[in-house]
Formats: C-alpha cells, structure tokens, sequence
C-alpha cells in the first residue's frame, strides 16, 4: 500500500535531498497507513511503519536532551525561526527522529508507530 500512495499520489511522496543522496520520510503515507491499521483494517506489515518526523517529537527529543543543537540551529529554534524545507538541518532533524524511535523500539520491542504516537501525545 505505501508503494502505491507514493508512486500514485505526488501529495505522499516525501523525500529529500542529503549530500547527493535520497532520503525517504514518508510521513504521510505511513501515518495513513497507520490510521488504517488502527481503526479500520489490520495490516500484516504495519511494524515496518515508522515515525512521522515532522516538528512534534523532536520537541519532545530536545525536552527530554536526548537532542542537542548547534548554537545556531538553537538560535533559531529558541526565537521561532523557521527552517528552509529540505535544508540540512530539517533533514537531519527528521532523520535522527526516525533513528531515535527506531532504537527506542529495538530497545523496548514496542512497534514504532506506537512509540511516535505516544511521544506525540507528550509533545
């Protein structure tokens, strides 16, 4: 189902740019897919879904320090300056939100779309 919202539907097709390499996110597809699995029909492969790495966990990420900024990316931050989309901080701010749940699930063995929903419940 994902390959088919992302090569049917532009709108689900998030990906980006990182030093001449493609990077994936997906956010909107997976949390389709996710909303599917849980409130209307079971997918067999729903814990190869992800975290949707938009601004929501990684605020909860930097509350709790297990994200810490350069001086200018927190400059920014702080005084509610807004990234440039698929610049190279909000590139490796989604990407190590993905790597966050994704070790957090190794470590609790709790599926990942249920991490990312719980942590943006907290945010």
């Amino acid at each position: 189902m994902l390959d088919k919202l992302i090569f049917d539907f532009s709108y689900f097709n998030d990906a980006s740019i990182f030093i001449d390499k493609k990077v994936y996110f997906h956010k909107r597809a997976q949390l389709l897919l996710s909303d599917i699995h849980e409130n209307h029909t079971p997918l067999k492969d729903s814990y190869n879904l992800t975290a949707c790495a938009d601004y929501k966990l990684p605020q909860v990420f930097r509350k709790l320090n297990i994200f810490k900024y350069s001086y200018d990316l927190e400059y920014k931050i702080n005084n509610k300056i807004p990234l440039e989309k698929n610049s190279q901080e909000e590139i490796k701010i989604r990407a190590n939100t993905i790597w966050v749940v994704k070790e957090l699930f190794l470590f609790t063995g709790i599926e990942q779309r249920k991490i990312n929903d719980y942590l943006w419940l907290m945010a």
